[in-house]
């Protein structure tokens, strides 16, 4: 259920928000071990007796500030490569992907490596930029005149702004079951996959907790969407009758999930859904 700190959400102002925000989520680190400090590179630690001299007589540091970033870089590296593994892990736990025939330690090495190549590749889409622009993802809905008269006041328009953001990540689960099945799928009696191969489930779970984990280390923006999975659907099955034992595990059409989207969004109301799904469902303190 919703914790205290969620239900006093609303009624901080930004700054607050934002501090409860940012504890929310060391807390989610810290709870796996995982956490990226930022990066201070302290001049004041370095030798300079064995730095070069510039020619204009300052100390040149350049060396040193590359081992630095050097360094935490493969930090960095390291919490991705955690992430990866804990998103493939968290939509296999309860949605099981790999066929019954004996697959080979190797067979599940290379789908395991390309999973992780493609969540890692989505998740750069994702990095310091805004969705792809609005009429490359919707403009079979609108026209011109629509889309440049959207445009236009798109920043003070939440409801088409939060469209925007979902048909991106829409297409980025689409992209991932895809990809999946494209290499992994192709003839059914052989796959190391079970019917139906990669699904929709596999998709969102995986890319949504890789997603909060890198957002969670300050890697990326806030994401658009949070995990689906049985918690929130418990929850949804409050409001609407229609979740009582259904499955995440079963949704493979993106209609499917666009539904659950839509109407997980009513629960969230005006706040943004990982921000709401971060403080919603930490443990009890």
């Amino acid at each position: 259920m919703p914790s205290e700190s969620q239900n006093d959400f609303k009624n901080k102002d930004n700054k607050e928000k934002d501090t409860i925000i940012q504890q929310a989520k060391e807390r989610f680190l810290q709870r796996y071990n995982l956490g990226l400090p930022k990066f201070d590179f302290d001049i004041t630690k370095i030798n300079l007796d064995e730095c070069k001299i510039n020619e204009d007589g300052s100390f040149d540091i350049t060396q040193e500030y590359g081992v630095a970033i050097q360094k935490y870089e493969e930090l960095q590296k390291n919490c991705i490569k955690i992430a990866l593994s804990k998103s493939i892990n968290a939509a296999i736990q309860r949605n099981p992907i790999y066929s019954s025939k004996k697959i080979s330690p190797e067979e599940r090495s290379i789908f395991r490596e390309f999973w992780k190549k493609k969540l890692k590749e989505i998740g750069e889409d994702f990095e310091n930029k805004e969705p792809r622009p609005f009429f490359a993802t919707i403009h079979d809905n609108y026209s011109n005149n629509d889309i440049a008269e959207i445009n236009n006041d798109l920043t003070k328009n939440w409801e088409i702004h939060n469209l925007k953001e979902s048909k991106f990540y829409e297409e980025k689960i689409l992209y991932l079951k895809e990809q999946m099945n494209s290499k992994f799928f192709h003839d059914q009696e052989n796959s190391i996959l079970r019917s139906p191969g990669f699904k929709i489930s596999h998709a969102q779970k995986s890319l949504s907790v890789f997603l909060k984990h890198i957002w969670c280390l300050g890697l990326i923006p806030r994401p658009p969407q949070c995990p689906i999975d049985r918690i929130i659907l418990s929850n949804l099955s409050s409001y609407n009758r229609k979740y009582n034992n259904f499955s995440w595990t079963k949704v493979n059409t993106i209609k499917e999930h666009r539904q659950i989207i839509q109407d997980l969004q009513k629960l969230c109301r005006e706040e943004p859904m990982a921000e709401w799904e971060l403080l919603a469902f930490e443990p009890a303190q």
